[in-house]
């Protein structure tokens, strides 16, 4: 039996009911990366990115949140869904450190006030390729009240502190791996739970992929 493929460069998938060729990678496997490894063709594309929120750091909460998120990102685009890949924070101060936090998220509408740029945050590309993302990362955004399918929830967890936070020394990430779709004109609101609001402040980064999807 005979499997015929064309091998070509990533490109966005064209809607229509015409013939499509299956793509062979020029290490020999589908698409499907078998062989390369695990995210390595959309970072290559120039699809992949990674920003930080803001160089000040930002208190957690002990409570559900409600109308604002510790730190948004924004997907201004028209067509381009962001892809969360992985959410981390690191305590950039501590005053008396608990043990313990965890990022909870929703995917929600902006308000008729659109997110802005906050001091220090930055995108970057993963791979220093051609593609510029037109994401905004900011801080203490005032989200609509959350409503049907809006909801806070939390993120997968794949790291915590299990001792006591130090400047510097503690943190928490959390891998998205698609579970996590911003999609056009909609932003993701992020805050981390945890103990002494007063005390600990966060610093916060998130790395994402961009690609047209057919969403449902």
């Amino acid at each position: 039996m005979n499997i015929e493929g064309i091998y070509r460069r990533f490109i966005p998938y064209i809607r229509g009911r015409g013939p499509a060729d299956a793509r062979l990678t020029h290490l020999e496997s589908l698409s499907v990366a078998q062989v390369e490894s695990d995210g390595l063709e959309m970072t290559r594309a120039g699809r992949r990115f990674h920003g930080v929120f803001s160089t000040t750091g930002v208190a957690p909460v002990q409570a559900m949140p409600t109308t604002t998120a510790g730190f948004a990102l924004y997907n201004p685009e028209s067509v381009k869904s962001y892809v969360i890949d992985n959410i981390s924070g690191s305590v950039l101060s501590v005053t008396t450190g608990g043990v313990g936090g965890g990022f909870v998220a929703i995917v929600t509408p902006p308000t008729s006030t659109l997110p802005t740029v906050a001091t220090g945050a930055a995108v970057g590309s993963r791979s220093l390729g051609g593609l510029m993302s037109k994401a905004v990362l900011a801080t203490g955004y005032t989200i609509p009240t959350p409503a049907g399918n809006a909801q806070w929830g939390f993120v997968e967890m794949t790291s915590s502190p299990s001792g006591t936070q130090i400047a510097g020394g503690a943190g928490l990430t959390a891998d998205g791996h698609g579970r996590l779709i911003v999609p056009p004109g909609k932003l993701l609101g992020l805050s981390i739970m945890a103990i002494n609001t007063s005390a600990v402040l966060y610093i916060a980064g998130i790395t994402w992929h961009e690609v047209e999807l057919d969403l449902e």
